[in-house]
């Protein structure tokens, strides 16, 4: 189990203005300061505080549990869970930079000292839309009822570090932000396509840890902004109000950057991690109930609100 909000110098931020998400004024995205491994100091590193504009993801997962129940026609729609988990590859300066930091797992040299990774899991609702050049193409809207997380962990614990393969160790370690997924506009905020035409091995990174699956070729976009609800301050040290995570046009299937996850997390604050299987089938995209995306590169952004509105911004922050 983590340790997870409330303890550590967290600080809960329970008077964000409605609406921040949608663009007010005075808020923006902009460099924050981030202690990359916070309190700790390691044997052979040690991180001072950084200015961070963004965090690089690795190549991730993305599950839509629940997205083939039923025979979609055009214009109609079900309801879905979206599941999200990537580990930080790097830390990026205002420049898109990445950031050099002791210890960072995962590091080109090896050294595995700790991890940063994050988790997701929220509601939304799946609608086909009109076929285009073959394919059968779809969007999904944000639902704003049910499970809604967002998760960013610290992990120095090298027997717990996360496996993309296994789906494990994505929210273990010490929780360092949470936070709730919120709707940007009323636009979409996915859309993906499918082309039944072509089928190809599901499993294409490296050995084909998936004999016998197969995929239809499947691509498209996923993004969605959290509303900050607790940040550990020995970690993120500046007041925050939201994290854009943005996995640009890299939804895709076949695998070809990471390999494919066999578990995802659905309940948040680390409580029975990678308890959900996806269920494919032999064949993602038509004969199991779930679809399931390679995620590359997504990245988090954040926004910290301008000095004239931070103090309404964070009215009923504690200690």
């Amino acid at each position: 189990m983590p340790a997870v909000l409330g303890k550590h110098g967290w600080l809960a931020t329970a008077g964000l203005i409605i609406g921040l998400s949608s663009g007010i004024s005075g808020v923006f995205a902009s460099p924050i300061t981030f202690d990359p491994d916070g309190p700790n100091s390691h044997t052979s590193t040690s991180n001072a505080a950084v200015s961070v504009s963004a965090f690089d993801f690795l190549p991730g997962n993305t599950l839509l549990k629940g997205a083939l129940n039923s025979a979609l026609t055009i214009g109609s729609s079900e309801p879905v869970d979206v599941l999200f988990q990537a580990r930080v590859g790097s830390l990026l300066d205002s420049a898109g930079h990445s950031i050099a930091v002791n210890g960072y797992f995962p590091a080109p040299a090896g050294n595995t000292e700790f991890e940063l990774t994050a988790v997701a899991h929220f509601k939304a609702t799946l609608k086909r839309n009109l076929d285009f050049a073959g394919k059968q193409t779809f969007e999904l809207n944000l639902t704003t009822v049910g499970t809604n997380f967002f998760e960013i962990y610290y992990d120095d614990n090298s027997g717990t570090r996360a496996n993309d393969l296994a789906g494990t160790g994505f929210n273990d370690g010490t929780q360092i932000l949470t936070g709730t997924v919120t709707p940007v506009s009323a636009f979409p905020i996915g859309s993906f396509s499918v082309d039944s035409s072509s089928t190809s091995m599901f499993d294409q990174f490296g050995a084909n840890d998936y004999l016998g699956v197969s995929t239809y070729r499947m691509s498209g976009s996923l993004d969605f902004t959290a509303d900050v609800t607790g940040r550990d301050s020995r970690f993120f040290q500046d007041n925050l109000n939201l994290v854009t995570v943005d996995t640009a046009t890299n939804l895709n299937a076949p695998y070809v950057l990471t390999n494919p996850s066999a578990a995802f997390s659905s309940q948040a604050n680390g409580v029975t991690p990678a308890d959900t299987t996806p269920n494919i089938g032999t064949l993602d995209g038509s004969t199991g109930q779930d679809l399931q995306f390679e995620a590359s590169h997504p990245t988090a952004s954040f926004a910290v609100p301008e000095p004239s509105t931070m103090a309404v911004a964070f009215v009923g922050a504690v200690g």
